[in-house]
């Protein structure tokens, strides 16, 4: 089974919806049915869940509003995380723990692109990489696991270390330079 995104419609304005596909039926099942934009689907390890990013247009607000998504297959429970402040939208970044217990993921701001982690259930955002800007919009993105989930790896363009490469654990402490 795979998930794809289809079903893109410019004439009415919806974006793609998600399906689960049978690659040895065929057979199809919708995920979702929304006025959002979801992209960038992420399997858990064991298979059980489902996160992406979803937003919407806010005429009003003359931006993107949305979240991280977390999707329980088997009850077809959703966990909504909404972009944490300073952040307003989410990047183009997602992982899971190695253990599933977590997911890593990036968030934009005012001040640049930031890395955050948050669990499972959708329960203790938290920022790990804590830039502040310095003044001019920093990226720190790209997060990965370690493969025994213990240390997150990211890339960052901030000035006040030397290299692009930096770790953290997954509490947010022992920033540093790779």
């Amino acid at each position: 089974t795979v998930a794809i995104i289809a079903g893109s419609d410019s004439i009415t304005g919806r974006d793609g919806e998600i399906f689960l596909l049978d690659v040895d039926t065929g057979a199809m099942l919708r995920l979702t049915d929304n006025e959002e934009s979801e992209w960038l689907l992420t399997w858990s390890h064991d298979g059980r869940k489902l996160a992406y990013f979803g937003d919407k247009y806010n005429s009003s607000l003359t931006a993107y509003l949305g979240g991280l998504r977390i999707l329980e297959l088997e009850t077809m429970e959703l966990v909504q995380v909404e972009a944490p402040p300073p952040a307003r939208d989410f990047g183009q970044n997602l992982a899971w723990s190695p253990d599933d217990s977590k997911l890593v993921f990036t968030a934009n701001g005012l001040t640049g692109a930031e890395v955050y982690v948050v669990n499972a259930d959708g329960s203790g955002v938290q920022n790990l990489s804590q830039n502040d800007g310095n003044a001019f919009r920093v990226t720190d993105n790209y997060p990965h696991w370690s493969s025994d989930g213990t240390r997150i790896y990211f890339r960052s363009d901030r000035a006040e270390f030397a290299g692009p490469h930096y770790v953290v654990y997954p509490d947010g402490t022992g920033l540093r330079p790779n």
